[in-house]
């Protein structure tokens, strides 16, 4: 299709594009607001309520986490999620490690996340148990792609329990991943 074809024609070298310091890094308001106003709340879902001081510590959890599974400057990863406060987060984390945020559209089909999916080179897809038979397969067919990690308890064999990871980095501070 005619999208498909554009798409190709404008390929870009994220990593080579703009040093990264030239650019702000929007974890930077996360980090302000934490310190400036740590009770306020950052985001309210399904009536729970989380402040500035909880979201950074979350997203210093799992951007420690990600780094630990080898994202960094540049790498790519996929969300493909329903609205959830994860996605936020994840956006943010993946923005302090100087990586790149892929959202999916969940409205798409499965061979549109393979060409978003392989077109982009992501390494990591996080998803949750709505779309793991899509991931499964996204897994199979995308050469780039080397792990998914799910919202969900019951991970697929292989795959990564998004809460574990960020259990396990829950006391990581956020270091300057993308000074």
């Amino acid at each position: 299709t005619h999208w498909r074809s554009t798409l190709r024609s404008i390929r870009v070298d994220a990593r080579a594009a703009v040093p990264f310091s030239a650019v702000h890094n929007v974890i930077r308001t996360l980090e302000r607001n934490a310190r400036d106003r740590p009770e306020q709340p950052a985001y309210s879902f399904l009536g729970e309520r989380t402040t500035n001081a909880e979201m950074l510590e979350r997203v210093s959890a799992l951007a420690a986490a990600l780094a630990e599974q080898g994202i960094g400057r540049g790498d790519v990863v996929a969300l493909l999620l329903n609205n959830c406060p994860q996605f936020l987060e994840t956006t943010f984390a993946v923005n302090a490690l100087g990586a790149i945020w892929l959202p999916l559209n969940y409205r798409l089909h499965l061979d549109e996340w393979q060409y978003i999916v392989d077109h982009a080179e992501a390494k990591l897809l996080l998803t949750e148990s709505d779309f793991h038979e899509a991931g499964a397969a996204l897994l199979q067919s995308v050469p780039s792609l080397e792990t998914c990690w799910t919202l969900a308890a019951d991970a697929p064999e292989g795959w990564t329990w998004f809460d574990e990871r960020l259990a396990a980095h829950s006391t990581a501070p956020l270091r300057a991943f993308a000074e």
